[in-house]
């Protein structure tokens, strides 16, 4: 009956001292200052949310700077005769175990280290490099959702299993190549593939001197999107009398998937959350890095029928009690002053959710969903559409719709108010989601589940890094 499968992130310790493969790169102090000839860089690993992913698939929003990454993979770049042209040039020490090695602050994590032996650059004076990085969790390469791994060339790898291979050498990358066409892109996922986090950036071009010395730093965000969905108050039932049908799943539909992320894409548009605080940040970072090759097959359609794709589904049974002939149990129910039945009685709801994952908390009576997507670029469709379900043996009926839209605040001449772009590093949420009440502050800061028993449209609200709670709601 549970279907969602949850991996609690592990507290990260905060340690003084690390090494990759070798043991002379160690950790020095934040904003390190490279003495005459040394090689340091920074690793900033940007998760500055109070929306943090505590779980996989996108539940929980509390925990800020909770994203779990196990592999960090660094390659170095030299830059050839034209503006964006970089070539191949070195592998550096993988980080093979970042949340243990890595020091906790407050827009993330951080790792900073010398570079010593085989891992120092060599160049001549006046020669340009930049370092990229990407990171994920690897701890279990079958996990749900697994891991991305990435088009190498040959055989698809693992962030971790690249120091293996010599797919690099010779690759060029071109900084202002399109989504698709950039030198590190991921394996194409299946249609109904959920995918977790993954976390890629790259550094401010570093010219060298004649002591070879320099610091940088390689700031790294989030490059897919989050979905998330709280509702309660979920009618029982479309319809009148004989002709009413029960309500069996709320789902999300989109009129647009991609199947790829180009890990490369703009990345030097990043902004520095730590040290940003120009008016008019929100919307600098709004990148699509997303991409498909081959074929890309809806599988879902619209209210109106249009081919669409499915984003998440709620089966309901999950979170109410059912009778034995499939009708919902009267525990289930509550019944409004107008005699209409919803679900949501605390007696017949449980949490649906991983019970071994507590950080996952529901308000009573509500459901939620949460998935992880790639970046697409609009069509002209509308973006989001929010459907109730009856599912009866193996037939699908739409019985209600929504249209989600964009806030005012967040329309812009490139996205509208039903039609707009999906951006990486975004979240897209329909309900307000905290994780409950504090017990000894209640009311303080209380979840608000979307009520769907409204007729009125959907409003998104985004936030470009998740730095703050956006809602969606109905107007």
């Amino acid at each position: 009956m549970k279907k969602h499968l949850c991996m609690a992130v592990a507290a990260c310790g905060l340690l003084s001292l690390a090494s990759c493969s070798d043991d002379e790169n160690v950790i020095i102090n934040d904003q390190p200052v490279a003495a005459t000839g040394e090689q340091v860089i920074v690793l900033d690993m940007q998760d500055t949310d109070d929306l943090a992913t505590k779980s996989r698939p996108l539940y929980s929003t509390t925990n800020k700077g909770a994203e779990l990454v196990t592999n960090v993979q660094l390659l170095v770049f030299k830059k050839g005769v034209t503006e964006n042209e970089y070539k191949f040039e070195k592998k550096l020490s993988p980080i093979d175990n970042w949340n243990n090695t890595s020091t906790d602050y407050t827009f993330g994590r951080k790792w900073s280290w010398k570079l010593t032996g085989d891992d120092r650059l060599e160049g001549a004076s006046g020669d340009t490099f930049i370092i990229l990085a990407v990171g994920q969790d690897e701890s279990d390469e079958n996990s749900i959702p697994a891991p991305f791994k990435l088009e190498t060339g040959d055989d698809d790898h693992l962030i971790s299993d690249l120091n293996a291979y010599e797919w690099t050498k010779g690759a060029s990358w071109n900084l202002a190549s399109t989504p698709g066409n950039g030198f590190l892109t991921t394996a194409a996922v299946e249609t109904d593939d959920r995918i977790g986090e993954i976390f890629s950036g790259v550094s401010s071009p570093i010219e060298f001197t004649i002591d070879g010395g320099f610091s940088t730093t390689v700031l790294l965000k989030r490059q897919v999107a989050g979905v998330l969905g709280y509702f309660s108050r979920i009618p029982a039932s479309i319809g009148e009398g004989d002709e009413a049908k029960r309500v069996d799943a709320i789902r999300l539909v989109s009129s647009n998937k991609n199947l790829s992320v180009d890990l490369t894409t703009q990345l030097a548009k990043q902004v520095d959350d730590a040290t940003y605080d120009e008016p008019g940040y929100q919307g600098t970072e709004n990148i699509i890095n997303g991409f498909v090759e081959g074929t890309n097959t809806p599988d879902a359609t619209f209210g109106s029928g249009e081919n669409a794709y499915t984003v998440y589904t709620i089966d309901l049974a999950d979170w109410f009690d059912k009778e034995e002939d499939g009708s919902w149990a009267n525990e289930s129910l509550i019944t409004t002053n107008e005699d209409t039945k919803l679900l949501g009685n605390v007696e017949g709801w449980n949490n649906a959710l991983d019970a071994s994952n507590s950080s996952v908390v529901v308000a009573d009576g509500a459901v939620l969903a949460g998935e992880f997507i790639i970046p697409f670029a609009k069509t002209t469709e509308n973006t989001f559409e929010l459907q109730l379900l009856n599912v009866d043996g193996g037939t699908t009926t739409i019985l209600k719709t929504w249209d989600v839209n964009l806030d005012q605040m967040s329309q812009t001449e490139q996205d509208g108010q039903k039609v707009y772009n999906i951006y990486r590093n975004h979240l897209y949420q329909i309900g307000k989601r905290n994780a409950g009440d504090d017990p000894d502050q209640p009311g303080t800061d209380p979840d608000d589940p979307q009520e769907l028993d409204k007729d009125q449209e959907l409003v998104i609200r985004i936030n470009d890094n998740w730095e703050f709670l956006h809602e969606m709601e109905i107007e």
